[in-house]
């Protein structure tokens, strides 16, 4: 797994350099498929994991040759056996707390910022 500081975007193209560029580092039996996710889907990746869905399921899943293009957020989308994605909840709560420091800093009443980001 491949986890980007910024966004990537996946597509056949990038799917098929990566394969041109790498064959055999790729095809060796104790190597699992490659996953590429930014920081947003290993986000998304964690909420799952919160959830309780099996990581190794899940890569899995993303993995196979339909959705390996895919990004994680469109996999999830598009696959209808797929999980559903919640934002994690300790992920909600930095969020929170970066979002309150932001308004009081701007002199704006905090109070009324809800516990909950996502909804």
């Amino acid at each position: 797994m491949i986890v980007t500081a910024g966004d990537i975007v996946q597509s056949d193209l990038l799917w098929d350099y990566v394969q041109e560029q790498m064959p055999d580092a790729l095809q060796q039996q104790q190597v699992q498929p490659l996953s590429l996710l930014d920081l947003d889907d290993f986000e998304l990746l964690l909420g799952l994991a919160e959830g309780g869905a099996s990581l190794v399921d899940i890569l899995r899943r993303k993995a196979e040759p339909r959705y390996r293009p895919f990004d994680l957020r469109a996999w999830l989308t598009n696959d209808p056996t797929a999980p559903p994605g919640p934002v994690p909840s300790s992920l909600n709560g930095q969020m929170r707390e970066v979002f309150v420091s932001v308004v009081e800093r701007l002199g704006l009443d905090s109070s009324r910022i809800p516990d909950d980001l996502t909804e």
